[in-house]
């Protein structure tokens, strides 16, 4: 393995990954309102949700890599903000400004547009049915990343400690589906109870125990504990499963949360080594590498195809569908290349400083900023 940062952009390929099956449930969504999407496609592109799962275990690993350096947690959680709150912000402005632009629905619209742009801006839209995904689309999972930020630092180092057993964890998901399946009287994707944080803990919960249990050998260069055929079976019964009960037969869109965690859970492990050309390839760690800025970014892209072309008008299958897709994050990429220049760098520069005077020290063993 490579020295330094470039160990680890199996992290950003994997990223890479995740925004393209993000991607292309939105590609799909927008050809199937239109009827070019039928059949055995349109379960398939709903599969591309889970993309967010895959967004989740990645962050549980990189939180786990800062937070294993025991840094100043005030410092920290001042950091995570800044990592992700300036970008979020803007996207609040421009897509709260497409809405206010937008022919005038109803006499309340403006206080709920205030209402909605002030829970997402404390990043509380999450547990506000009304203003999850009010503003900026797709903001129910920045509320969930933000909310486990809260709690990391706690959960974190109770796993490093190796209290914490395999049944605690799935004790934790059987109490967290059956009580979210119970509140929603069936758990349906695009639905407040499918959005909100406490459903998707399991996948922390999940990938932050075998994180911790690999945590050498994903971030150090000790071998692999957890043996290849347990990570392949991990991999596939968990994206199986989830497929099956999820968006091909909809049996349990609750359940299948901690399933597809297990199996992202079991592709992590097998990222460093069995998958590393898949993820550590050029192109992939460069499209990773500006995956929340083409996160905020591509729906407005959609939306700009939608109303400028007829691509959507006459595509029709799954090649249309697959290129599309790869169109989608082709020219969100370009968009992407700025915001991060513009708002995302800079962000992280004033957070280190503001972290620096909160820990009333210079702590330099944070390393990469992930």
């Amino acid at each position: 393995m490579k020295d330094g940062a470039n160990r680890l952009d199996w992290l950003d390929g994997m990223r890479a990954w995740a925004i393209g099956l993000v991607a292309l449930i939105h590609v799909g969504a927008a050809m199937q309102a239109r009827g070019n999407l039928t059949g055995w496609l349109v379960p398939l592109s709903e599969f591309g949700r889970y993309g967010v799962q895959l967004f989740f275990v990645i962050s549980a690993a990189t939180i786990t890599l800062t937070l294993a350096k025991q840094p100043p947690v005030a410092g920290w959680y001042v950091r995570r903000a800044f990592r992700i709150a300036p970008l979020y912000y803007a996207a609040i402005l421009f897509y709260g400004a497409l809405i206010w632009l937008a022919p005038a629905g109803e006499p309340m619209a403006l206080l709920k547009w205030v209402l909605g742009a002030g829970a997402n801006a404390l990043f509380l839209h999450g547990f506000v049915p009304p203003a999850i995904n009010s503003i900026v689309p797709g903001g129910w999972s920045i509320a969930v990343e933000m909310t486990f930020y809260a709690v990391a630092p706690l959960l974190v180092p109770l796993f490093l400690s190796g209290k914490v057993r395999l049944w605690h964890v799935l004790a934790a998901c059987v109490v967290v589906v059956a009580l979210t399946e119970w509140l929603a009287g069936g758990v349906m994707p695009r639905t407040f109870l499918f959005f909100w944080p406490i459903l998707h803990l399991p996948v922390f919960l999940i990938a932050l125990f075998f994180i911790a249990r690999e945590r050498d050998f994903l971030f150090g260069n000790a071998e692999r504990r957890t043996p290849l055929a347990l990570c392949v079976l991990m991999l596939a019964a968990g994206l199986g499963g989830a497929a099956a009960i999820g968006p091909f037969f909809e049996l349990s869109y609750g359940a299948a949360v901690p399933l597809v965690g297990l199996g992202f859970a079991g592709l992590l492990l097998l990222a460093p080594k069995e998958l590393r050309g898949l993820f550590a390839n050029r192109i992939a760690v460069a499209l990773g590498a500006v995956a929340y800025s083409v996160y905020i970014c591509h729906f407005a892209v959609i939306r700009a195809l939608e109303a400028w072309t007829g691509l959507f008008e006459s595509a029709a299958g799954g090649p249309a569908m697959l290129g599309l897709t790869l169109l989608v994050l082709a020219l969100t990429y370009g968009a992407a290349w700025c915001t991060l220049r513009l708002i995302e760098r800079p962000g992280i520069a004033l957070g280190r400083k503001v972290a620096d005077l909160a820990d009333g020290r210079d702590f330099k063993g944070m390393g990469r900023q992930w």
